[in-house]
């Protein structure tokens, strides 16, 4: 399989530098497409990291679900708003926590679970990839179906860092119409791809 850069040259339709720029715009539209993929997709991706006590560090990581045993049933964690975390040890509160519904919350990049009591959490995450477009043809602990929208939103991000340069200098403005009806076509391919993946309907 071709790498991620010889992908988008043959979509963009010239020749982009290997380097840091391509890497970042691959790795922020690798972060964006593994964002509005569904849960059920990416489970079987995940990984489940125990808790160890009453938190988890999760910094760079898309959190799934979270779940908790009371030592003799595993439950899932309901997720709470931040706001709500000081109600979650009030007795008078109904976001109270309790063994048969322990609830967890996010904050500063990390999993927080109650009630404390009991067996260890378990979170159920899956890390945010790094690309180097050169070299990787593939991501790993990622869904390959995936892959390709990856790909078409790198595009779309180079075609309009181009159109951008035009633009700026201009240089050519037969060129940049040409550029911004790459982006709409691109766009629509891109848009149609994470359709198929999530089962939106157009």
């Amino acid at each position: 399989m071709q790498n991620f850069l010889t992908q988008i040259n043959n979509i963009v339709g010239f020749t982009v530098a290997d380097g840091t720029d391509i890497d970042d715009h691959c790795t922020a539209s690798a972060k964006e497409v593994l964002d509005i993929l569904p849960d059920s997709m990416l489970l079987r991706h995940s990984t489940g990291d125990d808790t160890g006590s009453y938190f988890l560090s999760v910094a760079n990581k898309r959190v799934l679900y979270v779940e908790k045993s009371d030592g003799s049933v595993t439950r899932n964690c309901m997720k709470i708003p931040v706001a709500l975390k000081g109600r979650s040890t009030d007795s008078n509160s109904i976001h109270k926590a309790t063994d048969f519904s322990p609830i967890y919350w996010i904050e500063d990049d990390k999993v927080y679970i109650e009630p404390q009591s009991g067996t260890q959490g378990v979170v159920y995450n899956i890390a945010y990839p790094t690309i180097d477009a050169g070299t990787d043809d593939g991501i790993s602990n990622f869904p390959d179906t995936a892959e390709h929208a990856v790909v078409l939103s790198a595009s779309l991000k180079v075609l309009n860092d181009k159109l951008g340069a035009l633009i700026v200098t201009d240089e050519d403005t037969e060129l940049a119409q040409t550029i911004q009806g790459l982006i709409a076509s691109t766009s629509a391919l891109y848009q149609k791809e994470i359709q198929r993946l999530t089962g939106a309907k157009s």
